[in-house]
C-alpha cells in the first residue's frame, strides 16, 4: 500500500510538471505565430509530444505492481521509436557533394538542365527562379523537416549565412497556392539583395518579368507591386485560401501610397489569380521586410 501511495504522488508531480511546461510552450508557440514563422513552433510542438510520452510512461510505471517491469517496458518503447526518427532526420539533413552543387550553379547550361542536375543531387531543390535584368538566377528549395532550414543552409546543405532561396511546406511545390512566398537574404550581392533595386521607379517599370522553372514547365509572372512591409508572416496573417480575405488583402496592397512603394494599379489582379511574393530583409531594420509581388500570366 505504501508503494502505491508513493507512485500516486509521483504521478501527480509528473502531471503538474508537464502541465506547466505545456502551458509555457503553448504561449511561446502562439507568440511565434504572431511575430515570425510558424516553422518556429515545430520544435515547441515536438516538446509537447515528448512531454506526453514521458507522462504516459510515468503513468504506466505507476499503475504496475512491479516497478522494474514497468520501467523496462517504458525503456523498450522509447528505444524502439527513437532510431527511426533520428535516421529520418539524418537522411534529410545529410550533406550533398558541395563541389558538384557549385559546379551546377556556376554552369552555363540551360536552366532546365541545371535544375534537373541539382534535383538529382539534392531532393529539396524543386524549382529555379530567374528575374531578367536583376541578375537573380537561383534554385528554390524546400526542406521536408524544418521550414527555416535553408535560412541558414545553402543548396549543398552546408551552414551558410546567406542561406538559399526557399519556400515553406504550407506552399505546394507546384505553385498552385494562391500566394507562394519565397524567402531570401538581402546580404550584399547575395540571394534577394537585388530586389531592392525595385525601389527605383525606372527599374520597376523596365524589369517586370519573373520566371519560375519547374521540371516539367515554366511559369511566367508579371510584377505588379514592390514595397516595404512589416515583419508579419504573410501566410500566418492571411488565409489566402479564403476568397474574401484574399480580395481584401489585394485591396490593401493596391491602396498603398508610400513614397518608396510602387504599385501598378493598371493591372487587374483578383482573388482568382496565383501570386508569388518575394520577401527579403531591410538593412538596419530588423522589423521590416521588402516585398516584390507578381501575378501568374503564363504557364507553359
Amino acid at each position: 500500500m505504501h508503494f502505491i501511495h508513493d507512485n500516486r504522488m509521483l504521478a501527480e508531480r509528473a502531471f503538474y510538471c508537464c502541465l506547466g511546461i505545456w502551458l509555457r510552450i503553448a504561449a511561446e508557440c502562439e507568440e511565434n505565430l504572431k511575430k515570425r514563422k510558424p516553422a518556429a513552433c515545430n520544435g515547441l510542438l515536438r516538446g509537447i509530444l515528448t512531454g506526453i510520452c514521458v507522462f504516459g510512461v510515468t503513468l504506466s510505471g505507476c499503475s504496475s505492481s512491479n516497478p522494474e517491469t514497468a520501467d523496462t517496458a517504458g525503456a523498450e518503447t522509447i528505444t524502439q521509436s527513437s532510431p527511426a526518427e533520428e535516421t529520418s532526420i539524418e537522411e534529410a539533413e545529410a550533406a550533398v557533394d558541395a563541389a558538384q552543387v557549385e559546379a551546377v550553379l556556376q554552369s552555363d547550361a540551360e536552366i532546365p538542365l541545371k535544375l534537373n542536375e541539382l534535383c538529382a543531387l539534392n531532393a529539396d531543390a524543386y524549382a529555379w527562379l530567374e528575374i531578367p535584368g536583376t541578375g537573380i538566377s537561383q534554385p528554390i528549395l524546400q526542406s521536408s523537416i524544418d521550414d527555416e532550414y535553408y535560412l541558414t543552409h545553402n543548396a549543398a546543405k552546408e551552414e551558410a549565412e546567406d542561406g538559399a532561396i526557399y519556400t515553406e511546406k504550407v506552399n505546394g511545390k507546384d505553385f498552385s497556392s494562391p500566394n507562394t512566398v519565397l524567402y531570401g537574404h538581402h546580404m550584399k550581392d547575395d540571394r534577394f539583395e537585388k530586389l531592392h533595386e525595385y525601389q527605383d521607379r525606372t527599374f520597376f517599370d523596365e524589369n517586370r518579368e519573373v520566371r519560375i522553372y519547374l521540371p516539367e514547365k515554366m511559369l511566367v509572372y508579371r510584377i505588379f507591386a514592390a514595397y516595404p512591409y512589416d515583419d508579419r508572416h504573410l501566410i500566418a496573417a492571411y488565409d489566402f485560401s479564403d476568397p474574401i480575405i484574399f480580395r481584401n488583402y489585394l485591396e490593401e496592397v493596391f491602396s498603398i501610397r508610400q513614397i518608396d512603394a510602387f504599385i501598378d494599379d493598371t493591372m487587374d489582379v483578383t482573388e482568382d489569380d496565383k501570386l508569388i511574393t518575394l520577401e527579403t530583409g531591410v538593412s538596419g531594420e530588423p522589423d521590416q521586410r521588402y516585398l516584390v509581388q507578381a501575378v501568374l500570366v503564363e504557364g507553359q
